[in-house]
């Protein structure tokens, strides 16, 4: 019986004389068959080194997936926010409206000093007919502003545009005031609307 046994030299444990590999240790006994395990455990480490680097791989796609997914739904939320802030601040169609009528108001003030001095040509008669008054109100002048003129204010999402219409702007009428962020601007000039009745003028 110990012609068939051996010691393993790794384990120092009894195993058979031809045995290739200790079944206490696990170890290989021959060279052969130990190049042939370290063979097969290269191979084995190097095919679950692939698998680990296929999931891996995959594991990020799906993380810069969610990255980008996350990235524009924060970007959504952020200028949709902004969205809202700028919207909740657009002037109220009251607020332009006035605005326009202030400007109009101090255009014509502005036009009936600078061609009261002067009295020259038709557009200074035309003036001096209505203004050359000193007790000239900003209530009259509106009146008469009424008589030739509607003025008509188209809110946007993030904006608002005061327009004036008249029998020279058509149906597109003329803008003369912006409202964003608050703010209204209004850019009334003489040109832009008629104080003068149409059939006075014939």
């Amino acid at each position: 019986m110990d012609n068939k046994i051996k010691y393993c030299p790794y384990c120092g444990e009894k195993i058979l004389k031809e045995a290739k590999k200790c079944r206490h240790c696990g170890e290989w006994l021959t060279e052969e068959t130990k190049k042939a395990a370290e063979i097969k455990k290269r191979e084995q480490e190097q095919a679950s080194f692939e698998k680990w680097k296929e999931e891996h791989s995959e594991k990020q796609k799906k993380n810069n997936a969610s990255d980008i997914l996350i990235s524009i739904l924060m970007y959504a939320i952020f200028w949709g926010g902004i969205a809202l802030i700028v919207h909740g601040t657009v002037p109220s169609d009251t607020r332009m409206e006035r605005a326009i009528i202030k400007d109009m108001q101090e255009c014509v003030r502005d036009k009936t000093t600078s061609y009261t001095s002067l009295l020259l040509g038709d557009e200074a008669a035309e003036i001096a007919s209505l203004f050359f008054d000193s007790s000239i109100s900003d209530g009259s002048i509106f009146e008469q502003f009424k008589k030739n003129n509607s003025i008509t204010i188209e809110s946007k999402w993030l904006w608002s545009v005061g327009k004036i219409h008249n029998r020279n702007t058509v149906d597109e009428g003329t803008v003369v005031c912006f409202g964003f962020l608050g703010i209204v601007i209004p850019f009334v000039e003489w040109e832009d609307f008629i104080l003068k009745d149409e059939k006075k003028t014939n």
